[in-house]
């Protein structure tokens, strides 16, 4: 049940990141233009690294669809996560984070719980390396639905942070609302 849960969640976060990102050729230069945050200069340098990432999105989420092994099958998602969340922390101690562009379009949840997610990710997945055989059919369905679940909430984080955070994102303190009609 763990290895479908977590294929399933790694699967619906890169299948998603990679169609934002390769939706439109906006989305995609958008992605490329905010590598500059993580120190890649270059527009040449730029579109590179974004097209680099969106290939190795591409395998990863083939190789969590059709391996059976599970080396094989979490190794690249795994080390993908642990490579961008070191981008996040270096481009954040650095000063230069200012939004992620996961997801194709700017998003502007914090550089903990983005470490947290990805941190998250990545250990569901590290545990699915050591999880053994697949259950029963029952187990690898609700594995399965759980992990769609889990994908589901790992994409609509930054939403949800924003939801349910305690900062105001009112205009002011004591702001009169406008007057309608």
């Amino acid at each position: 049940m763990i290895a479908d849960w977590a294929a399933t969640a790694m699967l619906v976060v890169f299948v998603v990141a990679f169609v934002a990102k390769a939706r439109s050729a906006r989305a995609f230069d958008d992605f490329a233009a905010s590598l500059s945050q993580f120190g890649i200069g270059s527009i040449t340098a730029q579109r590179l690294v974004a097209a680099t990432v969106l290939s190795l999105e591409a395998v990863a989420s083939v190789g969590l669809l059709l391996a059976h092994h599970p080396l094989v099958r979490f190794a690249l998602p795994i080390a993908l996560l642990a490579g961008f969340s070191a981008g996040v922390a270096l481009g954040a101690r650095a000063g230069r984070l200012s939004a992620c562009h996961c997801f194709g379009t700017s998003t502007t949840l914090p550089t903990r719980p983005h470490l947290a997610l990805n941190g998250s990710l990545a250990a569901l997945g590290c545990l699915a390396l050591f999880a053994g055989p697949a259950g029963s059919a029952g187990e690898s369905v609700l594995g399965i639905g759980l992990g769609i679940i889990t994908g589901i909430l790992f994409v609509g984080s930054a939403d949800l942070y924003t939801a349910l955070s305690t900062a105001s994102t009112a205009p002011g303190r004591g702001a009169v609302p406008e007057k309608v009609g």
